[in-house]
């Protein structure tokens, strides 16, 4: 449910799904689920994830989403400078999410030059299909070009549902920025803004998220 929410996946009834990877973690725990849920069209490519069939089945099918890792992009788009062809025109969809390892920032460049959003999606197999994802906010859309790939390229905010807790090296969690606000139903406080390190073992970004636990007084 979550994972089909607005700020994660975004899929609807209009929407085509197409995970371009085979069925484990999220494309197996999730995205069957969300297109059911949702009402979305799913289209699996079976054991054919050559570069060819994976350009071609989001142009056919009119994908709106598709669902990948970093090293299958990377050899599509090798395949697509090979062969001069033209994603811009050939293809539709809204949203990628890329997950597996960290997602290197020329792709998130490459996605936009093609019109597609392309945001880094974050899991562990103890955290079902979905732990975090990367979505722009209203704030980022006045942000220029260059700013607005590089909150792109963050691990992005934790999903509905989601609870992270985030330490430093030595084990300790950061101190805490704490708010206080009223609502009908007595006092509440909001803490925290942390960095959580997240990605590849290679590569291994500070990345921003947001970690707010709600709690009564």
């Amino acid at each position: 449910m979550a994972a089909a929410m607005p700020d994660a996946v975004a899929a609807d009834a209009h929407s085509v799904l197409v995970p371009c990877v085979n069925l484990f973690h999220a494309n197996a725990w999730g995205v069957p689920y969300v297109a059911a849920m949702t009402g979305s069209r799913l289209v699996l490519l079976g054991p054919h994830v050559d570069p060819p069939t994976i350009y071609a089945m989001p142009r056919d099918e009119r994908g709106t989403h598709a669902f990948d890792v970093p090293t299958i992009w990377t050899n599509l788009f090798r395949h697509i400078d090979s062969h001069d062809l033209d994603p811009h025109s050939d293809w539709c969809p809204r949203h990628v999410p890329v997950g597996g390892a960290t997602m290197p920032r020329f792709m998130t460049e490459r996605f936009a030059a093609c019109g597609v959003c392309a945001g880094q999606a974050w899991d562990l197999t103890e955290t079902s299909q979905l732990g975090v994802m990367g979505r722009l906010l209203p704030k980022h859309g006045t942000l220029p070009i260059d700013r607005r790939l590089d909150v792109q390229s963050k691990q992005g905010r934790a999903i509905w549902g989601v609870e992270l807790k985030v330490v430093n090296p030595g084990g300790k969690s950061p101190p805490a920025r704490r708010q206080s606000f009223r609502s009908p139903h007595g006092a509440r406080s909001m803490d925290r803004e942390t960095v959580f390190q997240g990605g590849s073992r290679r590569n291994r970004c500070r990345r921003l998220v947001r970690y707010r636990r709600c709690r009564h007084h």
